[in-house]
C-alpha cells in the first residue's frame, strides 16, 4: 500500500519491519512521526480541513524559536485556524501566506549570523507551509506532512536526533488525537480490506 503510494524510504522501512500481522490500526496507533501519519490521511483525501487543523498544532511547537518579538507566525496559524473553523475566508488566508513569507525572509536574512535565527526561519517555513497546503489544496499533501518535520527541526536543542524524535511523537500523537481512526479507517475500507 504504501510502496504504490509513493510513500518515503524511510517510512516504508519503519511499516516493513512491524511484525507481520500488525493490522492497519496498530500501525497508525504506533508511527513514531507525525509527518508520516499526515503524509497517510492526505494520501487517502481525508478531511483537508481536519489535516490541516493537525499541521497547525504541529507547527505550533516551533513557536517558541520564532524571532524575538515576530508575532507574524502565530498571527498566521491563528488565521487558519480561524479557517478551519469558518470564521476567516480563503482570501484572508492567502494575505496570511504573504506575512509568513516575509516572516521567511526576514528570519533568512538574520540566519546568516545566528542559529537561532536559523530555528527562527524553520518556524516560519513552518507556518507558511501550514497556511500555503490552506490556501492551494493541491499542493497540501506535502505542505502538511512536512510541518512536524520543520517543528522537530526546531525543537532540536539538546541532542538533535533524541529531540527530533521526542518532538515527532508529539506531532504523531497531536495527530492521532485531530484525526481519529474511527474516520479515517471508512475512508481506507473504501480502498482497502482494513482490519
Amino acid at each position: 500500500m504504501l510502496i504504490r503510494r509513493n510513500a518515503c524510504k524511510d517510512g516504508i522501512a519503519w511499516a516493513q519491519a512491524l511484525p507481520e500481522d500488525t493490522s492497519v490500526y496498530n500501525a497508525w496507533r504506533k508511527c513514531p512521526r507525525g509527518d508520516w501519519l499526515l503524509w497517510i490521511a492526505n494520501t487517502f483525501k481525508f478531511n483537508k480541513r481536519q489535516i490541516i487543523y493537525a499541521a497547525c498544532k504541529c507547527a505550533r511547537l516551533s513557536l517558541p524559536y520564532a524571532m524575538e518579538g515576530d508575532f507574524r507566525p502565530q498571527q498566521c496559524l491563528e488565521v487558519v485556524e480561524a479557517w478551519h473553523i469558518g470564521e476567516a475566508s480563503i482570501n484572508d488566508v492567502l494575505a496570511s501566506y504573504n506575512t509568513a513569507c516575509e516572516a521567511c525572509k526576514d528570519a533568512n536574512k538574520a540566519s546568516v549570523d545566528s542559529s537561532y535565527y536559523s530555528a527562527a526561519s524553520a518556524c516560519a517555513t513552518a507556518v507558511a507551509n501550514v497556511v500555503y497546503a490552506t490556501a492551494y489544496a493541491t499542493h497540501a499533501a506535502p505542505s502538511a506532512a512536512y510541518v512536524s518535520g520543520y517543528a522537530a527541526w526546531v525543537s532540536s536543542d539538546g541532542d538533535p536526533e533524541e529531540d527530533e524524535e521526542a518532538v515527532m511523537a508529539e506531532c504523531a500523537r497531536i495527530v492521532r488525537k485531530e484525526i481519529p481512526w474511527r474516520d479515517l479507517k471508512i475512508i481506507l475500507q473504501s480502498v482497502y480490506v482494513v482490519r
